[in-house]
Parts: structure tokens; sequence; C-alpha cells
């Protein structure tokens, strides 16, 4: 007994040295090289970012687009209440409707955002502006019906839920449960509420299959915003959430959420990207990812601000943390860094927009930034990479080695 009590002591002195959860992001203010796991403490600067044009304007007919996703390469989007029960395939460069597709046994009351998996897509019918909805869906129809040129008029299964914490249904412009977000990941579907009250979102999830169910619900995050959409990368590493705010200047903002754990988006970095506001991106209702690291955004008509498609770069703020030495080639053409080895300082021929990160021989991370000239005088003795991240390209990733002594 007394062995085994041992033992455990044992066990729970190794995990608490060698399990240290914090901050791994090299971007963060509180970067915590020693850290062998990701939690939500990464404390981020206020960060303000450009959109670039995508598709200047979208047909009359989708002033009021409320989603825009892209799988298998086809860029989808739906209309809001008061409009036809249509799912639209739209041209990835001119916006222009390639193929309407009308669910015949369904209206459209509140369409909000859509979701893919391999074989299906699901389109969230849970707009709840009042919060007094009792017939909340989600409609889900085969891909391969929606692919074929000639299928114009389909049959949706519908998928009927409603929320565990909402036990009564006054209608209040201040509730907290409208909901325009939805992704698929891990066999589930995910729902991110627009908390009109407390300016939260609430991620809940459903059984894609259940005809009805009661929603799972997970956690919550303070956004600080109302959340109009969400997606998901292919690789399942990364979730966005789009969001606007009805404050001060109107802005428009996107959650990166990453480093997270199985479908527990909010347990990792979460960091907020402001975009132009709702005067000049207009209101923003619809993200989806074109690659891995560039988004899609549009927005419907607000006054004189057509429909149309923006474009937003995120490879900057992620690619330091999924950076790692296996996944790039080590470079060893030209010498780019001197002196080295190095006691005291390091310099770099490189640009200063350039991004780094540098790790030590065991992989991990100790500095980053974009400096040309480095401190190393306290470095311990050893290897060394430096992972360079050109800003213009997420595949231009080098690394170079240096050695310090002394």
């Amino acid at each position: 007994m007394k062995q085994a009590l041992s033992f455990f002591l044992i066990f729970l002195v190794q995990q608490w040295i060698f399990a240290q959860p914090g901050c791994q992001d090299p971007l963060a203010q509180n970067f915590n090289p020693q850290a062998t796991s990701t939690n939500s403490t990464c404390i981020y600067s206020a960060t303000t970012a450009p959109l670039s044009a995508r598709i200047s304007s979208l047909p009359t007919l989708l002033n009021e687009s409320s989603a825009l996703m892209v799988t298998d390469g086809r860029v989808f989007t739906i209309v809001d209440s008061g409009n036809e029960a249509d799912i639209f395939e739209i041209d990835s460069t001119s916006g222009q409707i390639k193929k309407k597709t009308r669910i015949s046994n369904y209206s459209n009351v509140d369409w909000e955002d859509m979701a893919a998996d391999s074989q299906y897509i699901y389109v969230g019918d849970f707009g709840n502006n009042n919060g007094d909805r009792t017939n909340l869906r989600i409609l889900k129809v085969r891909k391969s019906a929606v692919y074929h040129p000639d299928s114009l008029n389909i049959q949706a299964q519908r998928l009927s839920f409603n929320y565990p914490d909402q036990t009564t249904f006054v209608s209040s412009s201040t509730n907290n449960f409208d909901c325009e977000s939805l992704i698929y990941f891990n066999n589930r579907l995910h729902l991110f509420s627009k908390n009109r009250g407390n300016r939260k979102t609430k991620h809940y999830s459903l059984d894609p299959n259940a005809a009805f169910q009661t929603a799972v619900l997970h956690d919550s995050l303070n956004v600080n915003g109302l959340i109009t959409s969400a997606a998901i990368r292919k690789d399942g590493q990364v979730v966005v959430l789009l969001g606007l705010d009805q404050t001060g200047s109107l802005p428009v903002f996107v959650w990166l959420l990453f480093g997270f754990q199985n479908s527990d988006f909010f347990s990792g970095n979460r960091r907020r990207i402001d975009l132009p506001g709702v005067l000049v991106t207009g209101q923003a209702e619809g993200i989806g990812f074109a690659s891995e690291s560039r988004l899609w955004i549009s927005n419907e008509k607000v006054g004189n601000l057509p429909p149309r498609v923006k474009q937003l770069n995120i490879q900057s703020y992620i690619n330091s943390f999924f950076t790692d030495i296996s996944d790039v080639k080590i470079q060893t053409q030209k010498q780019t860094l001197y002196p080295n080895p190095v006691s005291d300082f390091l310099n770099m021929e490189f640009n200063s927009n350039c991004q780094y990160a540098i790790v030590n021989a065991q992989g991990k991370r100790v500095l980053s930034g974009n400096s040309t000239r480095i401190n190393v005088k306290n470095f311990p003795s050893g290897l060394y990479h430096i992972i360079l991240n050109e800003p213009e390209s997420f595949q231009k990733r080098k690394v170079y080695n240096f050695t310090v002594v002394h």
C-alpha cells in the first residue's frame, strides 16, 4: 500500500513538473516558451486588419445574403427571412449565380448560415431575433442533389432542436437565444449564438442525424459583439467567428480560435482582429475559408453598399503558432546569419517585415519577432533553429540553423 502511494505521489510530482499549460503563441504578449500545452491565457495587443476586394458586387437577388460557404471548391450563399427557400451557388470570381436550388418541402423562416460535411449541406433556419421561436431547425440536403445541374427542386430532412438553457419564450430585443452561425466538425453540428443581451456567444452542438433533440451547451465566450457567421478550416485546426458591434463606430471583427483540443473551441488561443466598420465593410453576414490562410467575407446590402465579398489574409496571425521544425526544409545555400557560431549578437539579413520564431534543439520556442539583430547572451549554448515566415506566402517558410557558444 505504501509503495503504491509512493508511486502515485511521484506521478503527481512528474505531472506538476512536466505539464505546463500556458500561452504557446509566439505572437502573444505573454508567450511562454516553456509551456507544454496550450490554454486560453494568451493576451494580444489590439489588432486592426484591412480587407481586400474579392467580388465587387453580388446580384440583386442576393441583397440579403446571410451566409457564405466554400466546400469542394464551390461557393454557396443563402438569403434570410422573407425570401424563398433557395440555395445559391455563385461563381467565385464574378459572383454571378451559377445555380439556384429550391428546398420544396420547407420555407425560409430565417435562414442564417450553412455548413457541410462530405455528403450533406446543412442550412441553419434558426434566426431568432426576438428569442421567441419554438420551431428552430436545421435543414439537411444531399450534396449530390444540390450539385446535379438538372436538380432544381429538392427535399430536405428537418433537424428540430431547442436550447437546454431557454425556459421562457417571451419576445425580447435583448435575448440571448438568437443564432446565425453553424459549422460541422467531428461528426457534430456546432452553433454559436448571437447574444443580444450580454454580447457573448454560447457554443452548442447537435447530432446531425437526430430528427428532434435538445442541443448540448458547451461553453461561452465574451466576444463583445454579435456573432453573425462561423467557419472552420478544412484541417479542423482553426475556427473563425465573424461579428459586428452596434455601438460606437459600428466595428466589424473576426475572432480566431486555434490551438484548442477536440471540440473545445474556446479552450485554446482566442484572438480578435478588428476590421473596417459597417460603414465601409457593410453588414458582414457570411464567412468561409477559401484556403488555409484566406477568408472570404460577404455582406448584405446596406444603404448604398451592395452585397459583395471581401478577403482577409490571416497567415501572419496563425503561422507562427503552427510552424514546426518538421514542416520546412533547412536552408543551407546562402549564409544569412552572422556571426555563426555566435556568443553575443546575431545579425540576420532578413526583411524586417518577416516574422520569425526561434526554437531550441528540443523544439521549444524561445523567442519570436522581426528584429534583424538579436541578443543571444542569455541563450544557453547549443544548436538553434530560426523559422522564417515570409508575409506574402504561407508556403515560403524557411528554417536556418545557428549555434550559440559561450
